[in-house]
């Protein structure tokens, strides 16, 4: 396993970070945010909405940073999605419905018409959600945010999602930007490596255009699996919320 914090020949510290943005392009630093902050008043939810790509490996085996994340943040309600279906186990609509149906479920959304019965977590109103989309994970958050405004979630971390979209289509589509950063309305981050197994540089690069807030984290991490510590994502979380609750 390979910690952020102990890539080698470099401290984390130290690793530079490439930046997407309204501002000229130009690296930036890692920098650690202390999270001991107080507890809101409002209840905080982070869900990370995993891969499923490393299920179908020799040796699947969940990636060590869910379980660092939600220790770190311990003062917040941090969850893994376990049961969460694979957006991409069907090619047709009606898949498509389960899955989106279960992820709003998970965040207390409202139930559509389409959507399979369940029992909803607590009203919206009474907590603040993030999103943190691994993979596969982060291609059916993109397809959330096209439908759902940021009302319902208050920041969206992706983490090496693909350009196209192609669970519930027959073929792959581009995702409807427009929207998605409507909804989001800025609260968007994008991190990508530069040797994924599935999205190239070219594909990160694109999607990092439609973002603006995108960092390569590394130029070795792949897809984000055989890591121990993601202090990135911690301290973009941080950030949100210190904005948000102080």
């Amino acid at each position: 396993m390979v910690s952020l914090s102990t890539l080698p020949g470099q401290s984390l510290a130290w690793v530079p970070l490439v930046h997407y943005g309204p501002r000229p392009r130009t690296p930036r630093m890692c920098s650690s945010v202390n999270p001991a902050l107080s507890t809101p008043s409002k209840l905080v939810r982070i869900l990370i909405v995993p891969d499923h790509d490393h299920l179908t490996s020799a040796t699947p085996m969940e990636p060590g940073w869910y379980q660092w994340l939600s220790q770190s943040l311990s003062h917040y309600q941090v969850e893994t999605l376990r049961d969460f279906p694979d957006p991409y186990a069907s090619n047709t609509k009606r898949w498509e419905s389960v899955w989106l149906g279960h992820l709003r479920r998970s965040l207390g959304f409202v139930l559509r018409e389409d959507d399979t019965p369940g029992s909803p977590q607590p009203p919206l109103s009474s907590s603040s959600s993030y999103l943190v989309g691994h993979g596969t994970g982060a291609d059916a958050v993109l397809r959330l945010m096209e439908t759902e405004a940021a009302e319902f979630v208050s920041g969206v971390i992706l983490l090496g999602p693909c350009d196209e979209y192609f669970a519930g289509e027959r073929h792959g589509r581009r995702f409807h930007w427009t929207q998605i950063l409507r909804n989001a309305q800025g609260r968007l981050a994008h991190m990508y490596t530069s040797n994924d197994s599935r999205v190239s540089l070219e594909e990160a690069g694109e999607i990092a255009r439609f973002v603006g807030d995108s960092t390569m984290c590394s130029t070795d991490l792949g897809r984000f699996r055989n890591i121990t510590q993601f202090p990135q994502v911690r301290d973009k979380l941080v950030e949100w919320i210190s904005h948000d609750h102080h």
